[in-house]
């Protein structure tokens, strides 16, 4: 229902829908044995099924040479500590997109995940440690910033990558 009525806000003003970018995300890096529901229930809610959800909306909606873009994450190709919940919510962000690009690519939609590393942003929750060794283990590093991100994004958006599709680009300074 909330993917609904954004979609709605977008469509009623402009008419139609060119591109797509899904970048809501919250974490919680908590030992297993102290996870509760309502951690799991927050997690999965917002990465997982508002994903989904929004990515529906795109198949009903998307205007033709259109482009979504899904925010993944590199921690599912890591084994962080205490991020078991955000990597798997995370996780189901490649397939949800790469099997949309199949339903969509004939009406001329392409879509392309990006797995972004450890970047500095508010939404950056991680115990002292793991961060800094995220920081030791960047060849790049020390932490991207959102425009490094952002740089990706307007490229996906952009004509210059119109036989880009299906494609997960690892934005992450080489930690991976």
């Amino acid at each position: 229902m909330r993917a609904q009525a954004l979609f709605a806000s977008v469509l009623e003003p402009f008419g139609r829908l060119d591109i797509v970018v899904n970048n809501a995300g919250v974490s919680v890096f908590t030992p297993t044995t102290d996870i509760d529901e309502a951690d799991d229930d927050r997690v999965i809610d917002t990465n997982g099924r508002g994903t989904f959800f929004t990515l529906q909306e795109t198949t009903r909606h998307g205007a033709d040479g259109g482009r979504i873009i899904n925010l993944a994450s590199g921690v599912t190709r890591q084994a962080l500590p205490a991020a078991r919940i955000y990597a798997a919510s995370k996780a189901a962000v490649e397939p949800f997109g790469m099997a949309l690009v199949k339903e969509l690519g004939p009406p001329g939609i392409s879509g392309n995940p990006i797995g972004p590393g450890g970047t500095d942003t508010d939404g950056l929750i991680m115990p002292a440690e793991a961060l800094a060794h995220r920081i030791a283990s960047t060849p790049l590093g020390p932490l991207g910033q959102p425009g490094d991100l952002a740089g990706v994004v307007a490229f996906l958006a952009s004509d210059d990558a119109r036989w880009v599709n299906g494609q997960t680009l690892q934005v992450n300074g080489g930690i991976l």
